[in-house]
């Protein structure tokens, strides 16, 4: 069964931002952070599953260690977790690195219709800011929300609720893209439409009347038609 939220949200005639998840969204990486959180836990003697890994996407770091190690992880160690966890990933992200399809193009038309741009990610700012490098976005982002910013991850909503303030905009002239079950959920609780990235789910899987669409990638899709 879906995942459903049975409040509409009153659909806004016309969107003055674009807040996008970045991983399955922007980046088509969530192979790579498998596999490495595969091994990360590996090491610790615990099995994960490909179900596990879609169940704790958007969620930072520290929330998914916690969550499988313990709470009572001190600062320290969860640092130095963390970076070992990173070093697992890094070099795959930049070597693979590859753009959802049709995401380049909409940006930039997106930019050019003066549609405010913002990233509203559960993982570091690193890859977020080599993305924006990558792609040449440094000037069409104005607003980066990561995991380093110290919020709680999604399905809290505090992320996109801070995107929108940062963007002075209220929550309804926000859409959200997103494509995990977690990030769908943080935009419903934020007050914002969602339109949905079929990566690691179909449609059919989540519903919600503030899902105003949703595709495969970006390849067809047109910022005047949303």
């Amino acid at each position: 069964m879906g995942v459903r939220f049975p409040l509409a949200l009153p659909l806004h005639p016309m969107y003055k931002a674009y807040l996008f998840d970045h991983d399955g969204v922007l980046v088509d990486c969530e192979h790579i952070h498998l596999d490495a959180w595969t091994q990360f836990f590996a090491q610790h003697h615990i099995r994960i599953t490909r179900s596990d890994h879609i169940a704790f996407r958007g969620m930072t770091s520290d929330e998914i260690m916690k969550k499988y190690l313990g709470n009572n992880i001190n600062k320290e160690t969860l640092l130095r977790l963390q970076n070992q966890r990173k070093k697992m990933s890094i070099h795959r992200i930049e070597q693979e690195f590859m753009p959802v399809m049709g995401i380049e193009s909409f940006i930039t038309q997106a930019y050019k219709q003066g549609i405010k741009l913002a990233i509203v990610s559960g993982g570091s700012r690193y890859r977020i800011d080599y993305t924006i490098n990558r792609l040449k976005w440094k000037k069409k982002i104005s607003a980066i929300i990561t995991a380093d910013d110290g919020m709680p991850g999604k399905p809290n909503p505090h992320m996109f609720q801070e995107a929108s303030k940062k963007l002075r905009l209220a929550p309804s002239d926000c859409l959200v893209f997103e494509d995990s079950r977690g990030g769908v959920e943080a935009a419903y609780r934020a007050g914002m439409h969602v339109y949905f990235i079929e990566t690691s789910h179909r449609r059919d899987e989540i519903n919600g009347d503030h899902i105003i669409g949703s595709s495969k990638d970006f390849t067809y899709l047109n910022p005047q038609h949303l």
